[in-house]
């Protein structure tokens, strides 16, 4: 019972600091006459992002200026982006870089999930039902118990 209760105290004490890091992972900034590209590159050195955009949708003769202490990764891209007429999406840990028409449009692809119901009674070679089988899912790592 220990061991469970360890384990459990580990999991949710790494989904706290996982949560914690990307709600507040604040970024200090003293940048001056820099293109977009450095501010980017000064923002994944201090933090766990990274950036995913296509090199011409970004004016690399640009110039920004931003000095910022302990602000959020968010609040600084929007001052970034927005005379660029650019916006981002954050997924996890990458920031995605897109135009400002297409923000909002910006979803991660998801596969549809296949459903079957699968029913019957497991039985041994003589048609006896059998108590206490698991039965699993042919590669995949899902199953189910069966008790009778």
């Amino acid at each position: 019972m220990r061991v469970y209760i360890f384990i459990l105290c580990i999991a949710l004490s790494s989904i706290c600091n996982e949560l914690y890091a990307q709600k507040f992972n604040k970024i200090s900034l003293n940048l001056e006459n820099v293109t977009v590209f450095d501010v980017f590159q000064r923002i994944q050195s201090q933090s766990d992002y990274f950036f995913f955009y296509q090199d011409n949708l970004i004016n690399g003769n640009k110039k920004v200026s931003i000095k910022v202490r302990n602000w959020p990764v968010s609040e600084i891209l929007d001052r970034v982006l927005e005379p660029q007429n650019l916006d981002y999406k954050i997924v996890e840990r990458q920031i995605v870089i897109v135009p400002k028409t297409e923000a909002y449009n910006f979803e991660v692809e998801k596969k549809p999930v296949e459903t079957r119901t699968i029913s019957g009674i497991v039985t041994d070679f003589e048609n006896e039902k059998l108590a206490g089988v698991t039965i699993w899912i042919k590669n995949v790592r899902k199953g189910t118990g069966y008790r009778h």
